[in-house]
């Protein structure tokens, strides 16, 4: 298989749309194409969750 032939699917961050993208586009800009925004194209292993601090900490609230 070439590796043009080869797909990961990703999620646009504005419109939650799954986009399929080319392996060799990794790192590259991509545009969505239904909503046009743009994004870098990166496996989301390497993406924080949505919803949740950057960091890996998560502030703790004592229970009382």
């Amino acid at each position: 298989m070439q590796p043009s032939q080869l797909y990961f699917n990703l999620v646009c961050l504005v419109c939650d749309r799954r986009m399929r993208v080319q392996i060799m586009l990794l790192g590259k800009e991509i545009t969505c194409g239904h909503c046009t925004a743009v994004t870098v194209a990166r496996d989301d292993a390497d993406r924080p969750a949505r919803g949740l601090p950057h960091s890996k900490t998560v502030n703790q609230v004592p229970l009382r």
